[in-house]
């Protein structure tokens, strides 16, 4: 639904003048992919913080200015729907990488070992959870605002 799988990975026959190194040359841009992956996760923990606290600290504001409600709807809302399309772009970035580096996680595979992390079966649900906290984050910039405006404080 969320990520595609990839095509079977092949082990291409090395030739040049480093084809005896290329393994290590894998290895190296295994860890320098993984590496890649913490830091796009950071940036999305980050995101994740930094769109709540600018939804809610926009609804404080608005709120407390008394704002009619259709600011206290629109900026909000903008914060989380940027958010989220920047989320995406995020996950994109992370399929791609995932993708990739299930290939080199298949060209090192012995029989009877392990597959790797990027071969688990179950990664899919990430996405899920993102998808719902964006989700509700969206939701939630559409219902206060109405309830807002239909409760006793409406204006």
């Amino acid at each position: 639904m969320f990520w595609t799988k990839p095509a079977p990975p092949v082990k291409a026959e090395t030739s040049g003048i480093f084809s005896e190194k290329s393994d290590a040359f894998y290895l190296s841009e295994y860890a320098c992919l993984r590496k890649e992956i913490e830091l796009l996760l950071e940036d999305y923990r980050t995101l994740e913080r930094n769109v709540v606290f600018a939804v809610g600290i926009s609804w404080a504001w608005l709120i407390g200015k008394n704002a009619p409600v259709f600011w206290i709807f629109i900026i909000p809302f903008v914060f989380a729907v940027l958010g989220t399309v920047r989320a995406t772009g995020i996950h994109t970035s992370f399929r791609k990488l995932r993708n990739y580096i299930q290939t080199l996680e298949s060209a090192f595979i012995k029989s009877g070992g392990p597959t790797g992390w990027e071969h688990y079966p179950d990664r899919a649900r990430s996405m899920m959870g993102a998808a719902t906290f964006w989700g509700i984050l969206i939701g939630a910039t559409i219902v206060v605002p109405v309830s807002i405006a239909m409760g006793p404080w409406g204006q």
